[in-house]
């Protein structure tokens, strides 16, 4: 979903020399085609078929229609802050921060992509047995953590060389959007188990108010901090609303269904990749000045040294990858 999203949105936006509306465009597209794809599985499979049971359909209203102001809530995160910007600073600062945060998006891609397999799993597990079904969540989290995590490290310290490559001169300075709205989508990434959780447990309408909270406060800081700090004010406002969110659906579902978390092995993973992702922004000026391709080999080549020493220092275990 994501791919087809931001391929036709860098596609009309480079390529078409649209605006704003490339966005839009991007998700109509992406949309359809998921529409067509389910369709087709679900009539090829046999799985739905056309009778009505008032009583099912009672109950999936019930269930899913305070899920709609979270959707409408979703759209206000990925289009106020470009309109906000667009409005204040002009389409021009719009499309090099929509660059950035295009780029940034890619961890949500895997977040949501992790979750398109391990739903169904995780559901299974707490049909089966709830404490079962937890404790296979209290061992996934670190990992999924740890891969969500060196991807925004990953995304935001090759993100210059990333945007030189893929991009005319004048979206170079986007780069400087990726690391926060990356670090937004890490929020996001975090709190896709604990929603799940929610929705498991039919308690909707938290997702709902959680949404509403967080598309609210998108909206406010938007107006707020972009008059005074252009599209980095958006890409805060970004980051702020996200954590918000991720914090009431993180509560709000230890409340309803405990979750075991090893709080100290998260810790020390967010310190390694913290101290890898200071060194290379610290001495990034200098790196890129060897020039393109050795700026990517070196690196990576840290990445991939703080990576190894999660393992060397036991942070993590190999069977931990294998589980």
């Amino acid at each position: 979903y994501y791919i087809i999203l931001n391929g036709i949105f860098l596609f009309l936006l480079i390529a078409v020399k649209m605006k704003a509306e490339a966005k839009i465009y991007g998700m109509f597209a992406a949309d359809v085609f998921y529409f067509l794809i389910y369709l087709y599985v679900l009539l090829r499979k046999k799985l739905i078929v056309f009778e009505f049971d008032f009583k099912i359909i009672l109950e999936g209203l019930k269930y899913s229609l305070p899920l709609i102001p979270s959707q409408l809530c979703s759209w206000i995160t990925l289009l106020s802050d470009k309109l906000v910007v667009g409005a204040y600073k002009g389409f021009a600062e719009t499309g090099v921060y929509s660059i950035g945060y295009s780029l940034a998006q890619m961890v949500a891609v895997f977040s949501g992509a992790v979750f398109l397999a391990y739903k169904p799993i995780m559901y299974e597990g707490f049909s089966e047995d709830d404490k079962k079904g937890g404790d296979k969540v209290s061992h996934f989290l670190p990992i999924y953590y740890f891969a969500c995590l060196w991807i925004v490290v990953g995304i935001s310290v090759l993100g210059h060389e990333a945007i030189v490559i893929l991009t005319e001169s004048s979206y170079h300075g986007a780069f400087v959007f990726v690391p926060i709205v990356a670090l937004a989508y890490l929020f996001q990434s975090w709190y896709r188990p604990f929603n799940e959780i929610l929705n498991f447990y039919k308690k909707t309408v938290l997702v709902a108010i959680g949404s509403i909270i967080q598309g609210a406060a998108n909206l406010l800081l938007n107006i707020l901090l972009v008059p005074k700090f252009g599209a980095m004010g958006a890409s805060w406002a970004t980051f702020a609303s996200l954590l918000l969110l991720g914090l009431f659906v993180f509560i709000w579902a230890q409340k309803i269904h405990p979750i075991h978390i090893c709080y100290l092995r998260l810790a020390a993973i967010t310190a390694l990749a913290a101290a890898c992702w200071a060194i290379l922004s610290f001495w990034n000026d200098a790196i890129f000045s060897f020039g393109l391709v050795w700026s990517i080999l070196i690196k990576c080549a840290v990445i991939c040294i703080f990576v190894i020493l999660t393992f060397l220092f036991r942070i993590l275990r190999l069977k931990d990858l294998k589980n």
